[in-house]
Formats: structure tokens, C-alpha cells, sequence
């Protein structure tokens, strides 16, 4: 393809033209990265100082002052809740169904370019989003994608951290770090670990064994006919059963002995 410009003297059919047109394009993607080196580096600093910098957060009205932001009392109850209902819940998805049954919807708002942006259902990525974000503690991220890259390989300035944010937190930290830590335990289970748990096997794992044929025993339970729940472990090998509370009886009371 061959470029010719009407207005300014363009023309890529000669060599002289093509080194113009070169030079040109050259000098205004320099212009480009320069205003993109400047915003991002304005931004950083701004961060740096627990300033907000843009956007809608669900809580929280944008404030006349620029780059703070003041608490929404009905929306702020309502992020309240998410954090109570996950803790009972234990779920990101069964709380994102809670709030929904209750008629419960994300923040609607307009854009600065007038653009209006309603309210929508709850889903597991906007109830995630709530649910981590550590702005409702009073604190600023920065650098939030490199969260879970080698802060030993990044630079000072590239490292996830947190810094106190200049709007006040609207959640108890205490409720925060419980919420956290369940999210950790439960990505780590890989099961709901907020349920009630019916009985800890703690010889589940190869500590106890048979006494007839010595292999590892498995850890079971059962139901009776009149809906009780009977704990148990048991040889695969020669099907001996042994009842879990009594084993664990003996074993506690010599722990206790020593």
C-alpha cells in the first residue's frame, strides 16, 4: 500500500517521502508514551498518598473533594451483609443467590459521559470483587496485579502492597480477616468449610491401623433407622470395624496420661 497525503507532504512512493513519513510516525508515538509515562507515574503517586483514582465502589459516593470518597449509609449496610451472609454461607455463589432472593442489586450510576449504568443481579464475580477488596478497611492497593507474582524478582516500586487510604473503612477489619481466611481455607479444602463438620477422623490419614492384617484403616459412616449417624473406621482388608469415638477416647486419655 502506498500512503499520499493531500494536506501535508506525505508521500511513501519515494524514498524521501517514506524517511519523512518514518520520522513523523516516530516523533508522535514518542509524544504517546511520554503522556502515558506521566499518567501512569501520576497515578502511582496519588495511590502512594491513599488517594482514590476513579471509578464506582459499591458503598461509597465520590466525594467534591477529588480523590476521596464518603460513605453511602444504605449502601454501606448492604456491604455489611455480604460479608455476614458469606461467613454463615460459606459461598460466594450461595451468597450471591441470598441477596438476590432478598432484592438486593449492585450500584447503579452515570458515567462522566453520560452514559447510565443500572443496577444489576448479584454474580459470583461482583460478590468476589466485595468480598477482597481491602478498600472497605480503609486501605489503598497498589500494584494489585502483581499480588501473587515474586516481590523478590520486582522492583521496590512494582510490589503489591497496601498503604491507609484517606476515606474511612466501613467494615470491621476482624470480620475482613475472617472473611479472608475462609476464602484461603476453602481454596485450600477445596470444600465449604463453614458448614458443620459431623466428626473430625483424625486417624484418617494412615495413623491407624488393624490389628488383624495391619493395614491402614479408612475412615466411614452410617445411618440407623432412626436417623443417627454413626462414626466409624474400618478395614478394607478384613472389614473390622472400630467405633471413632471410643478409639479416640482411649488414644485422648493417654495423651493425657503422658
Amino acid at each position: 500500500a502506498e500512503l499520499v497525503c493531500l494536506k501535508q507532504n506525505l508521500d511513501s512512493t519515494s524514498a524521501g517521502g517514506r524517511l519523512l513519513t518514518t520520522v513523523m510516525l516516530a516523533l508522535a508515538e514518542f509524544e504517546r508514551d511520554q503522556t502515558c509515562e506521566r499518567n501512569r507515574d501520576t497515578t502511582a503517586a496519588r495511590s502512594e498518598r491513599g488517594l482514590w483514582n476513579g471509578g464506582v465502589l459499591l458503598g461509597y459516593d465520590l466525594a467534591e473533594k477529588k480523590g476521596t470518597l464518603v460513605p453511602n449509609a444504605s449502601d454501606a449496610s448492604l456491604v455489611c451483609l455480604v460479608f455476614e451472609i458469606y461467613l454463615q454461607r460459606g459461598s460466594i455463589l450461595e451468597t450471591a443467590k441470598e441477596l438476590n432472593a432478598k432484592g438486593y442489586r449492585t450500584k447503579e450510576f452515570g458515567s462522566r459521559r453520560g452514559k447510565f449504568h443500572e443496577a444489576r443481579p448479584f454474580s459470583w464475580s461482583s460478590v468476589h470483587r466485595i468480598l477482597t477488596n481491602p478498600s472497605y478497611v480503609g486501605k489503598k492497593v497498589i500494584n494489585k496485579t502483581a499480588r501473587w507474582k515474586d516481590d523478590e524478582k520486582l522492583p521496590e516500586s512494582k510490589r503489591y502492597r497496601l498503604v491507609e487510604a484517606v476515606w474511612p473503612g466501613i467494615v470491621d477489619p476482624d470480620v475482613f480477616a475472617k472473611v479472608q481466611s475462609l476464602m484461603a481455607r476453602n481454596a485450600t479444602t477445596k470444600k465449604n468449610v463453614a458448614g458443620k463438620v459431623r466428626h473430625t477422623f483424625v486417624f484418617s490419614r494412615g495413623l491407624l491401623h488393624c490389628g488383624t492384617c495391619s493395614r491402614p484403616m479408612d475412615c466411614k459412616s452410617g445411618t440407623s433407622a432412626k436417623g443417627k449417624t454413626y462414626f466409624y473406621y474400618r478395614c478394607r482388608e478384613c472389614g473390622l470395624n472400630v467405633p471413632a469415638a471410643e478409639i479416640e477416647k482411649v488414644v485422648v486419655q493417654r495423651i493425657r496420661e503422658i
